[in-house]
């Protein structure tokens, strides 16, 4: 009994196994078992490998260093247009959103006392002034003495003055632009009582604009009237718009250590207008640099390196990156204009492995100075 009792379970451990091959044969077919049980057979030497790369040249391109801050826009000249008088409008020549130029009329008030006021100091003028002339005659033929011309003099000036004050009256009724520029929406209407804190409408002279930003403190050095300064924002997002620094803060604010630049804008098609968000990229230094695509450089802690084709022969090359603008990389030193790296294909590139140049078309924005950063690439 004892001697069945062995048996019995390396019966059933061969049958299991039987049954796992013929199971494994007709899923994989009978060169699994040998191809996974069999003896390997020895590797076959084609010779040295050849690695397929694309490469592109390093060149030379402006390299801009800038920083970039977000400001407001406001017009040259923008003034809330209000009577110097209080009064009734007798007439609104307003056009919402026209030009107009300085001293168009804009809004009448009725001055028919003022102009009755006005003709009677015109005719006051008038009588002293002969009076004036009577009295000169008298006093050269020493008829009248001087004390009496002195004061006949006295009452022209007078009277001179009271007219002035009369035909200032008159002009006060009459709303005038104060220069050229666009007029805002207009809230009056004929025949509505105004007074001299009542807002018209807004007046803006739009030929160029100033936006008003900051920066860090850390730029205080290297801000200065005259700079170059980019501005772009949502209202049209294909647009960039250029402008020179037209002042320069004196005081850095003690909460944020920042300090205010105020740039102009020129503004011909009157596209911006006030109040408008704006994003500005000031230039600080532009240099001419040679570079190379963002996509050969490979990082390895603070270590930067590429490949650079040596006929069919790939070099490692150690490399000083200074400022990454769109997909291009600045190069320091290591590289000169004109050489070739390796831009595809270096995961398992090493220094002097042989290597097949595939033609590549560049990209678009390899070339294209974009904002600045720290050098970039792949990590090794």
């Amino acid at each position: 009994m004892g001697e069945v009792v062995r048996v019995r379970p390396l019966r059933i451990l061969i049958g299991v196994v039987l049954v796992a091959g013929a199971g494994a044969a007709g899923l994989y077919g009978s060169g699994f078992l040998l191809d996974r049980f069999g003896p390997a057979e020895p590797q076959r030497r084609n010779g040295p490998s050849v690695a397929r790369v694309e490469t592109a040249p390093a060149t030379v391109a402006p390299v801009r260093r800038t920083a970039e801050a977000v400001g407001s826009t406001k017009a040259q000249q923008s003034i809330d247009v209000q009577p110097m008088s209080a009064g009734r409008v007798t007439a609104v020549n307003i056009r919402e959103g026209s030009e107009v130029r300085a001293g168009d009329l804009l809004v009448q008030l009725d001055d028919r006392a003022e102009q009755a006021a006005l003709r009677e100091a015109e005719a006051t003028v008038a009588e002293v002034r002969g009076n004036g002339d009577r009295a000169r005659q008298l006093a050269q033929q020493n008829i009248q003495s001087d004390a009496a011309l002195e004061a006949v003099e006295a009452l022209i000036l007078r009277a001179e003055a009271a007219r002035e004050q009369a035909l200032n009256a008159v002009e006060d009724r009459r709303v005038v632009a104060a220069f050229d520029g666009r007029v805002g929406l207009a809230d009056v209407d004929v025949g509505q009582m105004v007074a001299t804190t009542t807002v018209l409408t807004s007046l803006d002279n739009l030929s160029s604009v100033d936006v008003t930003f900051s920066l860090p403190e850390r730029y205080l050095a290297e801000i200065r009237s005259g700079q170059t300064i980019e501005a772009t924002t949502t209202a049209y997002p294909n647009r960039r718009f250029t402008g020179t620094v037209s002042a320069v803060g004196t005081r850095v604010d003690a909460l944020s250590r920042s300090f205010t630049i105020e740039a102009s804008i020129p503004n011909e098609d009157r596209a911006l207008t006030t109040g408008m968000f704006m994003g500005v990229s000031i230039v600080l230094e532009e240099r001419q640099s040679v570079g190379v695509p963002e996509v050969a450089v490979v990082n390895e802690g603070e270590r930067a390196y590429v490949f650079v084709a040596d006929g069919e022969t790939a070099r490692r090359r150690d490399i000083e990156t200074g400022l990454r603008q769109g997909e291009r990389v600045e190069v320091l030193s290591g590289i000169a204009e004109g050489e070739s790296v390796v831009v595809s294909g270096l995961q398992s590139l090493s220094d002097g492995e042989r290597i097949e140049v595939a033609p590549r078309a560049p990209s678009a924005g390899e070339a294209v100075a974009g904002a600045p950063g720290a050098p970039a690439g792949r990590q090794g």
